[in-house]
């Protein structure tokens, strides 16, 4: 066997089982096999006159964020999902400074969601609002976020939504909650 082809051996064996290592901590094996479809569904009830709009304009206008026109649909999927109305602003402030760092492959990605079908590894979406959309509905649907449902604690959601570290990133999450809430 000439050495081309022992070196092209050993990257495959190698390729296989850092998948099947990968599949057997993800649960990935022995399991049903389960497709999970996310896709803006439904369109929430409008809310005239909700501050919380106001309050969130204000909030990223100040930080000169491009998310600030989106301020409408980040309430209006908060209360369709049922989650935080600071939760995904604050997301936003953490992984891509306001939306003004997005990935230059990704750029209306500015919650840092990851894709294993992305060349680049980050989630391609078609502008800001369908970004809002989908991240809200899967925090709120994707089986890997159940724990974070149940204590509500951002700390449970770090484990599963950042892969450096969960403490710091839950504490900046918090952090800026609380300023969207205050300021």
């Amino acid at each position: 066997m000439s050495n081309e082809n022992y070196l092209s051996s050993a990257y495959f064996g190698i390729i296989c089982l850092f998948i099947l290592v990968c599949l057997v901590l993800l649960g990935g094996i022995n399991k049903p096999k389960q497709t999970i479809l996310i896709s803006p569904v439904v369109e929430a009830k409008e809310n005239p006159g909700d501050q919380r709009v106001d309050d969130l304009k204000r909030f990223f206008t100040r930080y000169n964020s491009p998310l600030a026109d989106y301020s409408e649909t980040f309430i209006e999927v908060a209360d369709l999902y049922e989650i935080d109305w600071t939760l995904l602003p604050a997301i936003a402030s953490q992984e891509s400074g306001f939306g003004k760092r997005t990935p230059s492959c990704a750029l209306y990605n500015p919650f840092g969601w990851t894709s294993s079908t992305s060349p680049c590894g980050y989630y391609r979406f078609k502008d800001f609002d369908d970004a809002i959309r989908l991240v809200a509905k899967g925090i709120s649907e994707l089986p890997c976020y159940a724990r974070f449902r149940e204590t509500g604690s951002i700390r449970e959601l770090a484990e599963r939504y950042c892969g450096g570290s969960p403490d710091e990133w839950a504490w900046k999450v918090n952090f800026f909650q609380e300023k969207i809430k205050n300021d």
